[in-house]
Protein backbone atom coordinates (compact mmCIF):
# COMPACT_ATOMS: atom_id res chain seq x y z
CA UNK A 1 0.00 0.00 0.00
CA UNK A 2 2.89 2.33 0.72
CA UNK A 3 4.16 2.18 -2.84
CA UNK A 4 0.70 2.85 -4.28
CA UNK A 5 0.31 5.74 -1.87
CA UNK A 6 3.59 7.21 -3.13
CA UNK A 7 2.17 7.15 -6.67
CA UNK A 8 -0.96 8.91 -5.39
CA UNK A 9 1.15 11.64 -3.81
CA UNK A 10 2.90 12.55 -7.06
CA UNK A 11 0.26 15.12 -8.02
CA UNK A 12 -0.77 17.69 -5.47
CA UNK A 13 -3.03 20.10 -7.31
CA UNK A 14 -6.12 17.96 -7.99
CA UNK A 15 -4.71 16.50 -11.17
CA UNK A 16 -6.47 13.30 -12.21
CA UNK A 17 -3.68 11.51 -14.08
CA UNK A 18 -1.03 10.64 -11.50
CA UNK A 19 1.12 8.95 -14.15
CA UNK A 20 1.45 12.00 -16.42
CA UNK A 21 5.11 12.74 -17.11
CA UNK A 22 6.36 9.66 -15.28
CA UNK A 23 8.40 8.51 -18.26
CA UNK A 24 10.61 11.62 -18.05
CA UNK A 25 11.89 10.87 -14.55
CA UNK A 26 14.10 7.81 -14.79
CA UNK A 27 15.46 8.15 -11.27
CA UNK A 28 11.96 7.99 -9.83
CA UNK A 29 11.18 4.89 -11.88
CA UNK A 30 14.39 3.19 -10.74
CA UNK A 31 13.79 4.04 -7.07
CA UNK A 32 10.18 2.80 -7.15
CA UNK A 33 11.21 -0.39 -8.97
CA UNK A 34 13.99 -1.07 -6.46
CA UNK A 35 11.69 -0.31 -3.53
CA UNK A 36 9.02 -2.67 -4.88
CA UNK A 37 11.57 -5.40 -5.54
CA UNK A 38 13.03 -5.11 -2.02
CA UNK A 39 9.60 -5.17 -0.38
CA UNK A 40 8.64 -8.30 -2.30
CA UNK A 41 11.92 -10.02 -1.41
CA UNK A 42 11.65 -9.04 2.26
CA UNK A 43 8.02 -10.11 2.57
CA UNK A 44 8.63 -13.44 0.78
CA UNK A 45 12.04 -14.43 2.11
CA UNK A 46 12.61 -12.17 5.16
CA UNK A 47 11.10 -14.68 7.56
CA UNK A 48 13.07 -14.88 10.75
CA UNK A 49 15.27 -11.85 10.04
CA UNK A 50 12.36 -9.38 9.81
CA UNK A 51 10.00 -11.22 12.16
CA UNK A 52 7.38 -12.13 9.56
CA UNK A 53 5.86 -15.48 8.61
CA UNK A 54 8.65 -17.78 7.50
CA UNK A 55 6.94 -19.06 4.33
CA UNK A 56 6.04 -15.65 2.90
CA UNK A 57 2.68 -14.61 1.52
CA UNK A 58 0.46 -16.88 -0.54
CA UNK A 59 -0.90 -15.91 -3.95
CA UNK A 60 -4.31 -15.11 -2.47
CA UNK A 61 -2.71 -12.85 0.17
CA UNK A 62 -0.77 -11.03 -2.57
CA UNK A 63 -3.98 -10.49 -4.55
CA UNK A 64 -5.79 -9.13 -1.48
CA UNK A 65 -2.89 -6.81 -0.69
CA UNK A 66 -2.71 -5.47 -4.24
CA UNK A 67 -6.50 -5.06 -4.42
CA UNK A 68 -6.51 -2.92 -1.26
CA UNK A 69 -3.56 -0.95 -2.58
CA UNK A 70 -5.23 -0.23 -5.93
CA UNK A 71 -8.25 0.83 -3.90
CA UNK A 72 -6.31 3.91 -2.81
CA UNK A 73 -6.41 5.11 -6.44
CA UNK A 74 -10.18 4.78 -6.45
CA UNK A 75 -10.55 6.62 -3.14
CA UNK A 76 -8.33 9.42 -4.44
CA UNK A 77 -10.45 9.78 -7.58
CA UNK A 78 -13.65 9.91 -5.54
CA UNK A 79 -12.22 12.55 -3.23
CA UNK A 80 -11.03 14.64 -6.18
CA UNK A 81 -14.57 15.16 -7.39
CA UNK A 82 -16.07 16.14 -4.02
CA UNK A 83 -15.81 19.90 -3.41
CA UNK A 84 -13.88 20.90 -0.30
CA UNK A 85 -16.78 22.88 1.18
CA UNK A 86 -18.88 19.70 1.04
CA UNK A 87 -16.23 17.77 2.94
CA UNK A 88 -16.04 20.48 5.61
CA UNK A 89 -19.82 20.37 6.01
CA UNK A 90 -19.61 16.70 7.01
CA UNK A 91 -17.29 17.46 9.91
CA UNK A 92 -18.62 18.53 13.29
CA UNK A 93 -16.68 21.81 13.25
CA UNK A 94 -13.67 23.41 11.64
CA UNK A 95 -10.52 22.77 13.62
CA UNK A 96 -7.45 24.91 13.75
CA UNK A 97 -4.57 22.49 13.01
CA UNK A 98 -2.23 24.53 15.20
CA UNK A 99 -4.57 24.58 18.18
CA UNK A 100 -3.36 21.29 19.65
CA UNK A 101 0.21 22.04 18.77
CA UNK A 102 0.13 25.20 20.87
CA UNK A 103 -0.98 23.25 23.91
CA UNK A 104 1.62 20.52 23.28
CA UNK A 105 4.37 23.11 22.91
CA UNK A 106 3.21 24.85 26.07
CA UNK A 107 3.34 21.54 27.93
CA UNK A 108 6.84 20.87 26.59
CA UNK A 109 8.03 24.32 27.59
CA UNK A 110 6.67 23.99 31.10
CA UNK A 111 8.18 20.50 31.48
CA UNK A 112 11.60 21.66 30.30
CA UNK A 113 11.34 24.72 32.55
CA UNK A 114 10.61 22.46 35.54
CA UNK A 115 13.60 20.27 34.66
CA UNK A 116 15.88 23.29 34.40
CA UNK A 117 14.53 24.70 37.64
CA UNK A 118 15.27 21.43 39.48
CA UNK A 119 18.98 21.47 38.47
CA UNK A 120 21.15 23.32 41.01
CA UNK A 121 22.73 26.43 39.54
CA UNK A 122 26.29 25.38 40.43
CA UNK A 123 25.94 22.07 38.58
CA UNK A 124 25.19 23.89 35.35
CA UNK A 125 28.19 26.23 35.63
CA UNK A 126 30.55 23.35 36.49
CA UNK A 127 29.37 21.41 33.44
CA UNK A 128 29.94 24.46 31.24
CA UNK A 129 33.51 24.98 32.54
CA UNK A 130 34.64 21.41 31.89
Amino acid sequence: MQIFNEWNCRKLHDEVNIFAGIQTNYISIAVRFLETLLQVIISQFGGRLFGIYKDGMTGVQWCICIAFSVGTFVVRLILLFIPEDRLLAYGSKELDPLEKRKSVLAARRSASFKRRASIPQGAVTIAKNE
